[in-house]
């Protein structure tokens, strides 16, 4: 059976700002479980952290989140700073690394936090610099070579 998006969840997702924050805490003060996992094992934690709320962050810290529980990847939310909407992923790092997140940690492909954080960046971000890419006629015979993009020599 799937499991249900909590309230917690909701707030998270759906409202902004203070309303978020008070909802957050009326929540868990009603006894929304702070550690309840979706069906990718996310916590509400890792949720915060992939909306790139940083008082929504520190508030579930706050409140007794653990910033190291690891999801069907073996990430922590550490990891999804990489994902932050708002490129607000420093502030993200300090967050979690203020409330004892564990930089070592490895997910199941064997990456730290840093290597996976550098791996998302560079295949999303990478572009060939425009003088790496050669020209090409319109029609390339098959056997003419082609130069492929790559980084440029220093």
């Amino acid at each position: 059976m799937e499991r249900q998006q909590t309230k917690l969840y909701f707030a998270i997702w759906k409202l902004k700002g203070n309303e978020k924050l008070q909802a957050i805490k009326y929540f868990i003060s009603c006894g929304e479980d702070i550690h309840e996992r979706d069906k990718n094992e996310l916590t509400p934690l890792h949720q915060a952290v992939g909306c790139g709320d940083v008082e929504a962050v520190k508030l579930l810290l706050k409140l007794g989140a653990n910033p190291n529980a690891i999801d069907i990847y073996g990430r922590t939310p550490l990891f999804y700073t990489a994902f932050s909407p708002k490129y607000n992923g420093r502030q993200l790092d300090e967050a979690l690394i203020a409330g004892n997140a564990d930089t070592t940690i490895y997910d199941v492909n064997g990456h730290t936090r840093d290597q996976f954080v550098y791996s998302f960046k560079s295949s999303m971000f990478y572009r060939p610099e425009p003088e790496a890419v050669e020209e090409q006629p319109e029609e390339v015979a098959p056997s003419a070579p082609v130069k492929r993009a790559g980084r440029r020599k220093a």
